[in-house]
């Protein structure tokens, strides 16, 4: 998994030289990491906006958020970051599939070297299935993190055989059951609502004891059994997720993404992006609009963007591999 990036340039070397067979397919895979980063970006946006709603534009800036493309360029030259090309169009092919197909192939075409449980400055340099955390809110502390695995207890895991933060997380392909992190149920399977048994796996839900992938318009009894582009409407069908400006007193739990039911208004309203309103966290039970798809909640409860480098700390929060100085109230790189 650790392969430097000289190996994998001299492996491909030798595949060229051997055989006179017919031609291999033209692979579309960018010259450069950076390029790759922003087109898997844009790939990935595009089946956000199909398969979950909301504009093209705001995927896009979330996208953008979540990590700077320039950055892989000179993770390559650091060797913190191998540039898988052979991976790219397989990788891109994926978006394209069905919205209940789950997948996690970009960290694997632009993959991390940084081992679990070392520090790092950003997510991009830490491996496939891992992410850049702070686990104290300590700033300048962070480290590459995973999840759990199958048959490994629930939690994140710092490098270490047994969780260094005990939680009911597992990646992305299993489901924390009994503390235990398994393979969901499959649709067709047989299911109960009970506690302490095996959930189906996302995005499909337990109906009359058989797991069952959601149908637009069909029955339902909570939104997450209708697709992400419709919510469960009073009368217990799915029905289309409403725009902003839509009303929604009837159904506070309505609105697109990128909006959220304004109580006051009665009526959705842009959310969770700088200069919106917060919203509640996405499939949480809790009401309350805390949570930002872009940036932090701030206290007059409208999104404000994440500062980086040499920007503001005084009313933002800085970014991961940054740290507040107090003195200049800027955000400093940490070392």
């Amino acid at each position: 998994m650790k392969k430097v990036q000289g190996v994998l340039l001299l492996g491909a070397a030798v595949a060229a030289l051997g055989g006179c067979g017919s031609s291999p397919a033209k692979s579309n895979a960018p010259a450069t990491a950076s390029v790759a980063c922003t087109e898997l970006h844009t790939a990935a946006a595009a089946r956000a906006a199909r398969c979950t709603g909301g504009a093209l534009a705001d995927w896009m800036a979330y996208e953008a958020s979540a990590e700077n493309c320039a950055d892989y360029d000179i993770h390559v030259r650091e060797g913190n970051v191998v540039y898988q090309r052979d991976k790219f169009d397989a990788c891109v092919a994926e978006y394209d599939l069905a919205c209940d197909h789950t997948f996690n192939c970009f960290y694997a075409v632009l993959h991390g070297l940084t081992p679990d449980g070392q520090a790092c400055r950003d997510t991009e340099v830490c491996g496939t299935d891992s992410a850049c955390l702070s686990l104290d809110g300590a700033s300048c502390d962070e480290k590459c993190v995973r999840a759990g695995v199958e048959n490994e207890a629930c939690g994140l895991y710092c490098g270490d055989a047994t969780p260094c933060l005990p939680f009911p997380i597992c990646r992305w392909d299993f489901v924390c059951a009994n503390n235990v992190c398994v393979k969901g149920k499959k649709v067709g399977d047989a299911c109960d609502n009970s506690a302490n048994t095996v959930p189906c796996t996302l995005p499909a839900f337990c109906s009359a004891g058989t797991c069952t992938l959601p149908v637009s318009g069909g029955a339902c009894r909570a939104d997450s059994e209708c697709p992400t582009t419709e919510f469960c409407a009073p009368q217990g069908t799915c029905a289309a997720r409403r725009a902003a400006g839509v009303a929604c007193s009837d159904a506070p739990t309505a609105c697109a993404q990128w909006t959220t039911c304004d109580t006051s208004s009665g009526s959705c309203v842009p959310a969770g992006k700088p200069g919106a309103v917060c919203q509640p966290v996405p499939g949480s039970d809790d009401p309350t609009p805390n949570y930002c798809m872009i940036g932090f909640c701030g206290q007059d409860g409208r999104c404000i963007a994440t500062s980086g480098p040499g920007g503001p700390c005084d009313q933002s929060q800085c970014a991961v591999g940054t740290s507040c100085d107090p003195s200049t109230v800027t955000c400093m790189a940490c070392p």
